[in-house]
């Protein structure tokens, strides 16, 4: 997309994620999968807005990666 006053290209990726809460394993590989063809899509200096439902609880490994960049736990991986 680009934005209307200033042209500048940025990226929106929206996804819908597996739904069971015991396999959290499927939803990560989903969502590190989406990352990774957004950021091969985009330059280094354009912004990417991705949301979604990740279908995924607080403290799960997925929603630690979004909120902290942290890979997952390999003891907590389901």
């Amino acid at each position: 997309m680009k934005e209307r006053q200033t042209g500048r290209t940025f990226y929106v990726a929206t996804t819908h994620l597996f739904w069971d809460p015991s396999l959290e394993r499927i939803k990560y590989y989903q969502f590190t999968k989406l990352l990774k063809v957004v950021n091969e899509a985009a330059k280094p200096a354009e912004p990417i807005i991705v949301a979604g439902d990740t279908n995924s609880v607080p403290d799960c490994n997925l929603i630690r990666l979004v909120k902290y960049g942290e890979p997952p736990a390999l003891e907590r991986t389901k």
